[in-house]
Protein backbone atom coordinates (compact mmCIF):
# COMPACT_ATOMS: atom_id res chain seq x y z
CA UNK A 1 0.00 0.00 0.00
CA UNK A 2 1.06 3.59 -0.72
CA UNK A 3 0.44 6.51 1.51
CA UNK A 4 0.20 9.96 0.44
CA UNK A 5 0.35 13.33 2.56
CA UNK A 6 -3.33 12.98 1.94
CA UNK A 7 -3.69 9.65 3.15
CA UNK A 8 -1.87 10.43 6.37
CA UNK A 9 -4.21 13.10 6.78
CA UNK A 10 -7.31 10.65 7.05
CA UNK A 11 -5.48 8.35 9.40
CA UNK A 12 -4.82 10.95 11.83
CA UNK A 13 -8.48 12.53 11.65
CA UNK A 14 -9.43 8.94 12.58
CA UNK A 15 -7.29 8.44 15.29
CA UNK A 16 -8.10 9.55 19.28
CA UNK A 17 -6.90 11.84 19.82
CA UNK A 18 -5.70 13.37 17.29
CA UNK A 19 -8.75 13.70 15.86
CA UNK A 20 -9.88 15.85 18.47
CA UNK A 21 -7.41 18.73 16.94
CA UNK A 22 -8.63 21.65 14.34
CA UNK A 23 -8.37 21.49 10.89
CA UNK A 24 -5.50 23.45 10.59
CA UNK A 25 -3.61 22.08 12.92
CA UNK A 26 -4.46 18.35 11.75
CA UNK A 27 -3.19 19.44 8.10
CA UNK A 28 0.26 20.93 9.99
CA UNK A 29 0.76 17.40 12.10
CA UNK A 30 0.29 15.24 8.98
CA UNK A 31 2.99 16.95 7.28
CA UNK A 32 5.41 16.42 9.69
CA UNK A 33 4.63 12.34 10.38
CA UNK A 34 6.93 9.81 8.11
CA UNK A 35 5.84 6.12 7.09
CA UNK A 36 8.23 3.67 8.90
CA UNK A 37 7.91 -0.43 7.89
CA UNK A 38 8.77 -2.68 10.27
CA UNK A 39 9.70 -6.22 8.95
CA UNK A 40 8.18 -9.47 11.36
CA UNK A 41 10.56 -9.54 14.56
CA UNK A 42 11.53 -6.04 13.99
CA UNK A 43 12.19 -4.00 17.36
CA UNK A 44 9.25 -0.95 17.20
CA UNK A 45 10.63 0.31 20.88
CA UNK A 46 13.41 -1.18 23.72
CA UNK A 47 12.49 -0.85 26.89
CA UNK A 48 16.09 0.31 28.19
CA UNK A 49 15.86 3.24 25.56
CA UNK A 50 13.74 6.52 25.97
CA UNK A 51 11.95 6.98 22.54
CA UNK A 52 12.89 9.71 20.28
CA UNK A 53 9.26 9.16 18.76
CA UNK A 54 5.94 8.06 18.95
CA UNK A 55 4.42 5.49 16.47
CA UNK A 56 1.13 5.06 15.27
CA UNK A 57 0.37 1.87 13.88
CA UNK A 58 -1.27 1.68 10.65
CA UNK A 59 -1.19 -1.64 8.72
CA UNK A 60 -0.04 -5.38 10.57
CA UNK A 61 -0.14 -6.59 14.21
CA UNK A 62 2.74 -5.62 16.77
CA UNK A 63 3.14 -6.80 20.38
CA UNK A 64 3.82 -4.77 23.76
CA UNK A 65 6.39 -7.74 25.96
CA UNK A 66 7.69 -8.11 28.87
CA UNK A 67 9.88 -10.45 31.37
CA UNK A 68 7.29 -12.08 34.12
CA UNK A 69 9.37 -11.08 37.22
CA UNK A 70 8.70 -14.41 38.59
CA UNK A 71 9.22 -16.94 36.07
CA UNK A 72 11.56 -14.50 33.92
CA UNK A 73 9.91 -15.72 31.06
CA UNK A 74 8.59 -13.31 27.95
CA UNK A 75 4.56 -12.42 28.31
CA UNK A 76 2.75 -10.55 26.02
CA UNK A 77 1.50 -7.39 28.15
CA UNK A 78 -1.41 -6.62 25.07
CA UNK A 79 -1.29 -7.36 20.84
CA UNK A 80 -1.48 -4.28 19.35
CA UNK A 81 -3.54 -3.62 16.08
CA UNK A 82 -4.30 -0.37 13.39
CA UNK A 83 -4.74 2.73 15.36
CA UNK A 84 -2.43 2.03 18.54
CA UNK A 85 0.49 4.77 19.55
CA UNK A 86 3.41 3.44 20.67
CA UNK A 87 5.87 5.79 22.65
CA UNK A 88 4.03 8.08 24.26
CA UNK A 89 4.20 6.76 27.65
CA UNK A 90 8.26 6.52 28.17
CA UNK A 91 8.07 10.39 27.03
CA UNK A 92 4.81 11.05 29.73
CA UNK A 93 6.91 9.94 32.41
CA UNK A 94 10.75 10.44 31.34
CA UNK A 95 11.64 7.04 31.73
CA UNK A 96 11.77 4.00 29.25
CA UNK A 97 9.01 1.03 29.98
CA UNK A 98 8.19 0.18 26.38
CA UNK A 99 9.38 -3.13 24.44
CA UNK A 100 7.28 -3.77 21.27
CA UNK A 101 8.09 -5.76 18.20
CA UNK A 102 6.35 -6.06 15.11
CA UNK A 103 4.49 -9.63 14.75
CA UNK A 104 3.76 -9.29 11.02
CA UNK A 105 4.81 -6.65 8.41
CA UNK A 106 3.66 -3.64 10.16
CA UNK A 107 3.75 -0.05 8.45
CA UNK A 108 3.94 2.89 11.57
CA UNK A 109 3.63 6.77 10.60
CA UNK A 110 6.56 8.35 12.78
CA UNK A 111 6.03 11.55 14.81
CA UNK A 112 9.81 12.95 16.33
CA UNK A 113 9.47 12.97 20.03
CA UNK A 114 10.60 16.89 20.57
CA UNK A 115 7.52 17.38 17.99
CA UNK A 116 5.23 15.18 20.54
CA UNK A 117 6.15 17.01 23.55
CA UNK A 118 5.62 20.29 22.04
CA UNK A 119 2.20 19.79 20.56
CA UNK A 120 1.04 18.06 24.10
CA UNK A 121 2.33 21.83 25.71
CA UNK A 122 0.27 23.55 22.72
CA UNK A 123 -2.68 21.45 22.77
CA UNK A 124 -4.28 21.06 25.73
CA UNK A 125 -6.68 18.22 25.07
CA UNK A 126 -4.19 15.94 23.44
CA UNK A 127 -1.86 16.54 26.72
CA UNK A 128 -4.91 16.04 29.25
CA UNK A 129 -5.48 12.73 27.03
CA UNK A 130 -1.74 11.55 27.28
CA UNK A 131 -1.01 12.67 30.77
CA UNK A 132 -4.19 11.16 32.39
CA UNK A 133 -3.81 7.58 30.47
CA UNK A 134 -2.35 4.61 31.54
CA UNK A 135 -0.24 2.39 29.43
CA UNK A 136 0.37 -1.47 30.36
CA UNK A 137 3.65 -0.88 29.68
CA UNK A 138 3.86 1.33 32.73
CA UNK A 139 1.80 -0.41 34.83
CA UNK A 140 4.27 -3.77 34.04
CA UNK A 141 7.52 -1.90 35.00
CA UNK A 142 6.08 -0.08 38.27
CA UNK A 143 4.92 -3.63 39.13
CA UNK A 144 7.90 -5.68 38.14
CA UNK A 145 9.90 -3.00 39.99
CA UNK A 146 7.26 -3.61 43.11
CA UNK A 147 7.88 -7.03 43.02
CA UNK A 148 11.17 -7.32 43.58
CA UNK A 149 11.21 -5.19 46.22
CA UNK A 150 8.13 -7.28 47.54
CA UNK A 151 7.95 -10.52 45.78
CA UNK A 152 4.69 -12.38 45.71
CA UNK A 153 4.66 -15.67 44.01
CA UNK A 154 1.04 -16.32 44.88
CA UNK A 155 0.00 -13.33 41.84
CA UNK A 156 -0.82 -14.27 38.23
CA UNK A 157 1.32 -11.00 36.84
CA UNK A 158 0.07 -11.08 33.57
CA UNK A 159 -3.08 -10.64 34.62
CA UNK A 160 -2.49 -8.13 37.95
CA UNK A 161 -0.84 -6.12 34.89
CA UNK A 162 -4.02 -6.29 32.54
CA UNK A 163 -6.82 -5.55 35.10
CA UNK A 164 -4.14 -2.33 36.93
CA UNK A 165 -3.85 -1.01 33.23
CA UNK A 166 -7.78 -0.99 33.27
CA UNK A 167 -8.25 0.53 36.72
CA UNK A 168 -5.33 2.02 37.63
CA UNK A 169 -5.58 5.95 38.78
CA UNK A 170 -2.59 8.58 37.79
CA UNK A 171 -2.58 11.66 39.70
CA UNK A 172 0.04 14.36 39.31
CA UNK A 173 1.20 15.42 42.07
CA UNK A 174 2.62 19.66 42.41
CA UNK A 175 5.82 20.88 43.97
CA UNK A 176 5.48 22.46 47.64
CA UNK A 177 1.65 21.62 47.71
CA UNK A 178 -0.22 18.37 49.40
CA UNK A 179 -1.96 16.47 47.28
CA UNK A 180 -5.40 17.67 46.77
CA UNK A 181 -7.61 15.29 47.73
CA UNK A 182 -5.45 13.15 49.62
CA UNK A 183 -4.14 10.11 47.85
CA UNK A 184 -6.94 7.13 48.32
CA UNK A 185 -5.73 4.67 50.98
CA UNK A 186 -7.57 1.94 49.31
CA UNK A 187 -5.11 2.18 46.51
CA UNK A 188 -1.14 1.44 46.58
CA UNK A 189 0.23 4.38 44.88
CA UNK A 190 3.62 4.58 43.23
CA UNK A 191 6.00 7.07 41.58
CA UNK A 192 6.11 6.10 37.75
CA UNK A 193 8.13 9.90 36.81
CA UNK A 194 8.25 13.12 35.91
CA UNK A 195 9.35 15.51 38.69
CA UNK A 196 11.50 13.98 41.46
CA UNK A 197 10.03 13.40 44.76
CA UNK A 198 12.40 13.27 47.77
CA UNK A 199 13.82 10.08 48.91
CA UNK A 200 11.38 8.01 46.42
CA UNK A 201 12.93 7.26 43.12
CA UNK A 202 10.55 5.84 40.95
CA UNK A 203 8.78 2.53 41.41
CA UNK A 204 8.63 3.50 44.88
CA UNK A 205 5.54 3.43 47.88
CA UNK A 206 4.20 6.84 48.40
CA UNK A 207 1.90 6.37 51.85
CA UNK A 208 -0.93 8.35 51.65
CA UNK A 209 -0.43 9.47 55.61
CA UNK A 210 3.23 10.47 54.91
CA UNK A 211 4.61 14.29 53.70
CA UNK A 212 5.43 14.18 49.97
CA UNK A 213 8.42 16.80 48.65
CA UNK A 214 8.48 17.43 44.76
CA UNK A 215 11.71 18.27 44.53
CA UNK A 216 11.33 20.35 40.87
CA UNK A 217 9.48 22.59 38.80
CA UNK A 218 7.49 19.50 37.44
CA UNK A 219 5.22 17.72 38.87
CA UNK A 220 5.70 13.95 39.68
CA UNK A 221 3.17 11.52 38.10
CA UNK A 222 2.27 8.44 40.75
CA UNK A 223 0.17 5.59 39.59
CA UNK A 224 -2.56 4.40 42.13
CA UNK A 225 -3.53 0.52 41.77
CA UNK A 226 -6.40 -0.91 43.66
CA UNK A 227 -4.98 -3.02 46.75
CA UNK A 228 -7.92 -5.19 45.70
CA UNK A 229 -6.00 -6.49 42.52
CA UNK A 230 -3.22 -7.63 45.02
CA UNK A 231 -5.96 -9.99 46.87
CA UNK A 232 -5.40 -13.60 45.97
CA UNK A 233 -9.29 -15.36 46.60
CA UNK A 234 -9.32 -18.62 49.01
CA UNK A 235 -9.43 -21.68 47.74
CA UNK A 236 -13.54 -23.08 47.57
CA UNK A 237 -14.58 -25.21 49.95
CA UNK A 238 -14.83 -28.73 48.97
CA UNK A 239 -18.36 -29.83 49.46
CA UNK A 240 -19.60 -31.97 52.52
CA UNK A 241 -19.71 -35.45 51.85
CA UNK A 242 -23.67 -37.02 52.80
CA UNK A 243 -23.92 -38.33 55.69
CA UNK A 244 -23.80 -42.58 55.54
CA UNK A 245 -27.97 -42.05 56.52
CA UNK A 246 -28.89 -39.48 53.52
CA UNK A 247 -29.20 -36.29 56.49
Amino acid sequence: MTYTSTSTHDILATTAPFDQLSAEKLRECSERFQLLRYRLGQPILRAETLPYQIAILVEGQARLLGNDPITRKPITLQRLEPGEILGWAGLIRGVPCENAIASAETTCLIFPAYDFIDLLDEEPLLGDYFHTHCSPAEIFDLLNRELQQNPRADLDFKTLVQDASTAAEVRYLQPDEDPDPPLDSQKLWLVSGGGAVINHPVGSRLEPDEPIQVLSIHAARAIGIPSALFEVPDPPEPPLEASENGK
